[in-house]
């Protein structure tokens, strides 16, 4: 939000500039508040000012605002007639075409992306499948949430049939993990003390890899909701001139 207002300077030449915040019944943060500036407009009877002082430059981080992903839930695009707009995939052998998008892979319902294996041997490989997108438009330095919504559906990884989930953000290792549940949607990302911090100009790329061994003709996990969000600049810089 910003304000502004004119007024008419009375009573000499040193005055004090005032926020008072007033807040009952809430407990927690209340307002933030940042760049004051008083500039004077005109003089007595709108006699111009000479040599008018401009607005000070606001210390904020101009970024994108919102999620920066497309098509982050899998939705039919009726201009790319693909409920896969905007993703690709590539898979080991174990995978198979089937994997894509289904109506019932979705969090918490309708469509989700889905990784499924072949039957027999082939499907009990070692392989790998990776959904990703690229293209995502965020300034060096920012600081970012990544995550999505995942469902590991195969059983628990083990030594004879490890099995692991990992998403990136470029090159960036957001979250690992060998899943030792099942059937269960998980928020699968960035936490309040490990955000990602973007390196290099971009354009920058989301991915989710699954890793998978042992296990054939099943389903290995949902994923969907994916969300890559700018928090702030560097520093702690506020984010502002946002444009989605």
């Amino acid at each position: 939000m910003t304000g502004s207002s004119s007024l008419v300077v009375t009573g000499g030449t040193s005055h004090q500039l005032r926020l008072r915040i007033e807040s009952t019944g809430y407990t927690g943060p209340v307002f933030a508040a940042d760049d004051f500036y008083v500039i004077a407009a005109s003089g007595p009877d709108n006699n111009p000012v000479c040599n008018p002082t401009p607005a000070p430059a606001p210390s904020c981080f101009s970024a994108p605002s919102g999620n920066v992903v497309r098509n982050p839930d899998f939705n039919f695009d009726t201009t790319l007639n693909s409920a896969l707009a905007y993703w690709s995939v590539t898979q080991g052998p174990a995978f198979s075409s089937a994997s894509g998008v289904r109506g019932d892979a979705g969090y918490p319902s309708g469509n989700g992306f889905v990784g499924t294996t072949v039957s027999g041997a082939a499907g009990a490989v070692d392989s790998t499948l990776v959904l990703s997108q690229d293209g995502l438009a965020i300034p060096e330095g920012a600081v970012i949430d990544v995550r999505a919504q995942v469902n590991p559906r195969r059983s628990m990884s083990t030594t004879a049939a490890p099995w692991s989930l990992t998403l990136k953000f470029d090159t960036q290792v957001v979250r690992n993990a060998s899943p030792t549940t099942s059937n269960v949607w998980v928020t699968f990302g960035t936490t309040i003390s490990g955000k990602i911090t973007v390196t290099g100009s971009g354009p920058h790329t989301i991915s989710l890899e699954a890793r998978t061994t042992g296990v054939a003709n099943a389903d290995i996990f949902f994923a969907d909701g994916f969300l890559v969000e700018v928090l702030g600049g560097p520093g702690g810089q506020r984010v502002c001139n946002t444009s989605s």
